[in-house]
């Protein structure tokens, strides 16, 4: 109710409430207050909402790329154990990744078809049960390994057996030339004309002194060829069983020296042109023993790289 005051002239008036003491006004607050209460819970929950869902993503993405990176390719092979055909060849089958590439052994490769089958063969070199690995790799997939057993089949066994006797007769029937003998290599005539030992050879005012004792070999080389070959002491070794020895180049160029000094045919990259023959000395320092040898054996060859040898026994 609005109060009634009188000034000092005696009029009478009417006093009115302050807006913010009336009802009105009040209830105008709640209502504000309460909106913006409301808005800031919306907020609040679309945060925490918008929160939650980077973080659902997040762990689905997490999950995924964890089970990408744990798969692996994958192999499926027709057997465990492989075995050869007569030739010692294997052939390997199994399924994989389409696309993928399967290697057996390293160095066997191949691509596995649009239906994931491949074939692959592995030769196996002796007569004996081999193990290997089959390895896979398919595209963003890891690499799967699987080990086999390569298994020589009887047929194989019995042609290695056979080829293996045949080389080993045809290594103990090589034929072995004595001293006097013209023996042909390739286009090299080779004949040993005599032996000796010795102490020392070369002239008497500089010899070459052996460590031991020299065994030296007169020899007459031939070029039959079309061609000129370059004649080294590296053409020959002595052989007894399983010992091999090397010829002595200095001692050799020595051997062929006269007293004044003058080397004949060393012996030491000799140029022999075709039809041409030489004859010289060949050295060997040695121990009295392995000297005086009856096994002793000397290897001539066709050139430095000796594809072909023959064997001339020296007692």
């Amino acid at each position: 109710m609005a109060k009634k005051i009188k000034d000092e002239n005696g009029k009478t008036y009417v006093q009115k409430k302050p807006f913010y003491k009336r009802i009105w006004f009040w209830i105008l607050v709640v209502f504000i207050v309460i909106g913006i209460g409301g808005n800031l819970g919306d907020k609040k929950n679309n945060t925490k909402s918008a929160s939650n869902s980077s973080s659902s993503e997040t762990s689905s993405s997490s999950s995924n790329e964890t089970k990408k990176t744990k798969e692996t390719s994958k192999l499926t092979l027709n057997k465990g154990t492989f075995m050869t055909d007569q030739d010692g060849v294997a052939t390997i089958t199994g399924t994989t990744n389409p696309g993928a590439t399967v290697v057996v052994g390293l160095v066997h490769t191949a691509t596995a078809g649009a239906d994931g089958k491949f074939k692959i063969t592995y030769d196996l070199s002796s007569a004996k049960k081999k193990t290997v690995n089959v390895s896979v790799s398919a595209k963003n997939k890891k690499t799967t390994v699987h080990n086999i057993v390569i298994t020589p089949s009887n047929q194989f066994i019995a042609s290695k057996a056979s080829k293996d006797s045949s080389n080993s007769k045809a290594t103990s029937s090589k034929r072995i030339y004595k001293i006097g003998e013209q023996v042909t290599v390739g286009t090299m005539q080779y004949t040993v004309n005599n032996i000796s030992t010795a102490k020392s050879v070369g002239p008497s005012a500089l010899p070459s002194t052996a460590k031991d004792t020299y065994l030296v070999a007169d020899l007459t080389v031939k070029n039959n060829g079309n061609k000129s070959v370059t004649v080294d002491s590296s053409f020959f070794k002595l052989i007894d069983g399983k010992k091999e020895f090397k010829a002595d180049a200095g001692g050799s160029m020595s051997a062929n020296q006269d007293e004044s000094g003058t080397i004949t045919n060393s012996f030491f990259e000799q140029e022999l042109n075709p039809g041409v023959q030489m004859q010289g000395k060949i050295v060997f320092d040695i121990s009295a023993a392995q000297a005086n040898s009856q096994a002793n054996q000397l290897q001539v060859q066709t050139g430095a790289f000796g594809t072909q040898t023959a064997m001339i026994a020296l007692h």
